[in-house]
């Protein structure tokens, strides 16, 4: 696919990592030999480090571009709230173009920690490693922990070695969530919150937390040392606490720019907060709770219904393996809350049986109107995210959805 492009967009070396035969100009051995090890000059803090892509997974998508003072203040952030230090086994399983990947990427090295990696996620692969390396450190997304607990191979001694194991970027279920601590009651279990625009973390709920249980479960934390959150309104008035609306931030580990992209860069940054798209509320504590994507938000019949909290009501019954919630067009209600659902291996449940788990645990408005079973995962993107955009596109195809 490249070779076919290539002079279109400009492309001048493709190098080659790993063995193969497809087209190239040099492998990635030539290029470590053509280097010299030497520290390169200081940076300037306004530098450009990275251009990191979004997930993409309610729009196409955007490129993120990160200079260095956003970078490394993240570093500190998160070398200060995980302890980072020279006795950390690393395992990278997360995907190197994604910002959860740059804490390991930045802070493992730098304060003198061994790195560890597997080429692409595989439970069989990550179980290996971390027996092999003594891996003590690791982060990965709830749909991996999910396919890692399940797989056939797991046992929990070989996840002996482990000290901490950090999640994000989508929500925990919570019988996933439980289900971790109990089988692992000396892990240190953390939860980071952020996005690919801050570099990746301004929030985390720490092992402490998570052994508290209760509500804090359903949290993701409070914000890191420079970071502020604020809850606003549609109009930019910030909310009391308990009072839903967007999640706003202020903090120096931010994006420059979205790439080439100066209107929408406005946008996430208009009355000087950037706005995540994520809807959720503070407690009286300071600690943020997420309900959901402001995108993934439906409206049925005038009332909100946040898909998140429709898949944790889902996501407790035994049989279901994955789970996404979305809103498809109804002439009545306006959108109809569908959940797509993949069942566990030798489990079966029918659609009356999620309807009625579901009414005992959520409103009855917000009980799916129709749910429809797949033999196969759900679409991943890179970062091992249900890509509910692409399962939206067939119900939305030639109309106009108002959540945008």
């Amino acid at each position: 696919m490249i070779e076919a492009v290539r002079e279109e967009v400009g492309i001048e070396k493709v190098v080659l990592v790993g063995a193969g035969d497809t087209p190239h100009d040099l492998t990635h051995e030539d290029v470590i030999a053509a280097g010299e090890p030497v520290v390169p000059a200081e940076p300037e803090e306004d530098d450009p480090a990275v251009l990191m892509y979004t997930g993409g997974t309610t729009g196409l998508p955007k490129g993120v571009l990160l200079d260095q003072r956003a970078e490394m203040l993240n570093m500190y952030h998160v070398a200060m709230r995980w302890g980072l230090d020279e006795h950390f086994v690393y395992l990278h399983q997360t995907p190197m173009f994604h910002a959860a990947s740059m804490g390991g990427i930045l802070g493992i090295p730098a304060s003198g920690g061994a790195s560890t990696f597997v080429p692409l996620f595989e439970p069989k692969a990550v179980l290996d490693a971390i027996e092999m390396h003594r891996v003590t450190m690791t982060v990965m997304v709830p749909t991996m922990i999910g396919m890692l607990l399940s797989h056939p191979d797991f046992e929990p001694a070989r996840l002996a070695s482990l000290e901490v194991l950090t999640y994000g970027a989508s929500p925990m279920p919570t019988p996933l969530l439980e289900q971790l601590l109990a089988m692992f009651p000396e892990l240190g279990i953390y939860q980071g919150y952020g996005m690919t625009e801050s570099s990746a973390v301004l929030t985390s709920l720490g092992p402490a937390e998570h052994r508290r249980g209760g509500d804090l479960l359903r949290s993701a934390g409070r914000p890191l040392p420079g970071v502020l959150i604020t809850i606003q309104d549609p109009e930019g008035n910030s909310l009391p606490a308990g009072e839903t609306g967007e999640v706003c931030a202020r903090a120096g580990n931010f994006m420059t720019e979205y790439w080439k992209r100066p209107k929408e860069t406005e946008a996430a940054f208009h009355g000087g907060w950037y706005h995540t798209g994520d809807a959720g509320y503070l407690d009286d504590e300071g600690y943020l709770f997420l309900v959901d994507r402001v995108k993934d938000m439906i409206v049925t019949g005038g009332e909100n219904v946040y898909s998140a909290e429709v898949e944790s009501a889902i996501a407790s019954h035994s049989a279901v393996e994955q789970v996404a919630v979305i809103g498809v067009p109804d002439e009545k209600w306006g959108e109809a809350v569908l959940a797509v659902v993949v069942v566990r291996d030798g489990a079966s449940v029918t659609e009356e049986e999620l309807k009625a788990h579901c009414r005992e645990l959520i409103a009855g408005y917000k009980v799916p109107k129709s749910i429809e079973f797949r033999d196969q995962a759900l679409p991943l993107s890179g970062a091992m995210k249900v890509l509910k955009r692409d399962l939206r596109a067939p119900y939305w195809e030639g109309k106009e959805r108002a959540v945008q």
